[in-house]
């Protein structure tokens, strides 16, 4: 089948009209070792493509194998979701309905049309094994994104012996936990070589990371701020700890200095949000890199490297530049002695519309005995 004859069938598919190919999908009659099955669970009037026989045959004791815990779909041959098990529900784990729709629909925006004409491409294809495998993804406002692996083969109507599928199963390989686990191990591992070069303790790194989720958290579902999801309060609590990673590259004698620094080691040292910026940009979120790159800078644009101000520096550097310097004040340096929290709190509170987001330094007031009781859970040992 040539890509241009496949672009229009998908076409037709994509917005929901029936393209020439399609079968009918009613058996005339039951298979005679599904009318048993299909005349104890009262299903005598369901044709055997339907629904309610699918479920039928994956939650009968007789077939216990096939309640499985992997999540499965049962999809017409234009894709549309006709069944699915209990462990598909709880993967997509959908505030609407999801038989009845599309696939492409209910992993919207991951499979986009591109994508889409892709697995027509394969399952329209003799040659391909009316199959396809691939990575989707599922996500939205209220849920954390889920990764999976998916894998569409068709089945087909051997009574009529007839070489078009009859429709298709869907098996998902959910790869969340492992997915993410790759992600975090690859941040740390950039962090736990960035500690060899910074004298700051992984306390401070970790602290730093639970109160920009504390800000987070406050922020969802406050109108105005709509791109604080659940994927931005959870990728936040980790990869706050990112904000310094530029210092790799700051040389050790002005990372250590004991005392003030000269107007060119200034100049040195306010180079490693640039730094950072540069290392962690081809790395998978790039939320890191916003966070290295532009947590140095402030609201009212006297910040550095590049005097961004107000809504124009993002978000996530925002947040932690909160986090970052509330506990630097609170930490014992050798230039300084640790601040009482009433102390490093009204610092904080003076940057408002200055240093800091002034609507932020209002969700922290919220929060000040939260960002308290973590410093102390927290403190560094002597």
């Amino acid at each position: 089948m040539g890509h241009s004859e496949t672009s229009e069938i998908f076409e037709e598919i994509y917005h929901n009209e029936k393209p020439d190919i399609m079968i009918e999908e009613e058996f005339e009659e039951l298979p005679e070792e599904v009318e048993e099955l299909v005349e104890e669970e009262d299903l005598s009037d369901t044709d055997a493509s339907g629904s309610l026989l699918y479920e039928a045959l994956f939650s009968s004791e007789k077939i216990k194998y096939l309640k499985s815990s992997v999540p499965v779909l049962f999809l017409t041959n234009n894709l549309k979701i006709h069944w699915i098990n209990q462990a598909g529900n709880n993967f997509i784990d959908s505030r609407g309905p999801v038989l009845n729709n599309y696939l492409h629909s209910v992993f919207s925006p991951y499979l986009n049309e591109n994508r889409m004409n892709e697995v027509y491409s394969n399952i329209l294809s003799k040659e391909k094994g009316f199959a396809w495998r691939g990575k989707v993804e599922l996500s939205g406002r209220h849920r954390i994104t889920a990764v999976a692996n998916m894998v569409i083969f068709p089945y087909f109507d051997c009574r009529t012996g007839s070489l078009k599928p009859e429709g298709y199963i869907s098996y998902i390989d959910d790869i969340t936990e492992e997915n993410n686990q790759l992600i975090r191990n690859t941040f740390k591992s950039l962090l736990d070589a960035s500690k060899f070069k910074d004298d700051d303790t992984g306390n401070h790194i970790e602290r730093v990371n639970r109160y920009s989720y504390k800000i987070a958290s406050l922020l969802y579902n406050r109108p105005g701020y709509e791109e604080v999801d659940m994927d931005f309060i959870m990728n936040i609590e980790f990869l706050a700890a990112m904000h310094d990673v530029g210092k790799i590259g700051t040389p050790d004698h002005i990372l250590h200095k004991p005392g003030p620094l000269t107007d060119e080691e200034w100049k040195i040292m306010r180079e490693h949000p640039i730094n950072g910026a540069l290392i962690l940009n081809s790395y998978p979120n790039k939320m890191a890199a916003e966070i290295a790159k532009s947590h140095h800078e402030k609201w009212d644009g006297s910040g550095y490297p590049y005097n961004l101000s107000g809504i124009y520096i993002p978000l996530s550097a925002r947040i932690v530049a909160i986090a970052d310097v509330y506990d630097a004040l609170r930490m014992k340096r050798s230039y300084k002695d640790s601040f009482s929290h009433e102390k490093a709190f009204s610092i904080i509170k003076e940057g408002r519309g200055k240093h800091f987001d002034p609507d932020l330094i209002d969700v922290c007031c919220e929060i000040e005995k939260d960002m308290d009781l973590i410093f102390s859970n927290l403190t560094d040992s002597n």
